[in-house]
């Protein structure tokens, strides 16, 4: 199975079961995790995390920065990476979202193309 092609069955299988908990448990382990975490950081389901943040994490955890680098590899994946830098950017220093996407933020900033972007304000 082809990045693209995986990325797609977990979207399909993310959103075919309504995101259940169940279903997100499981799509986090280490051979998902990566590719539901490219779900996960899309801004209206980021922010519909609110606080729990368990998935998430867990798919941190579960993720390498050479899965996120091939990920990165796929336009529409290396835009979404972009935007989600830019989002977690502009929130409030308070808001736990922000402290919960600096943590892949750290890691996408581990993958060579993407250190040009570090400490440079988008």
């Amino acid at each position: 199975m082809s990045t693209v092609e995986k990325v797609d069955l977990v979207k399909e299988v993310f959103n075919r079961y309504n995101r259940s908990a169940k279903v997100q448990e499981l799509l986090s382990k280490p051979y998902f995790a990566p590719y539901l975490l490219v779900q996960l950081i899309e801004r209206s389901t980021f922010m519909r995390m609110a606080g729990d943040f368990e998935i998430f994490r867990l798919c941190l955890q579960n993720s390498t920065a050479f899965e996120l680098e091939e990920l990165s590899k796929i336009p529409d994946i290396e835009e979404r990476f972009v935007r989600f830098l830019k989002h977690i950017e502009i929130l409030s220093d308070s808001d736990p979202s922000k402290a919960e996407g600096a943590k892949l933020i750290h890691l996408i900033f581990s993958i060579e193309k993407y250190k040009a972007y570090q400490n440079v304000s988008l």
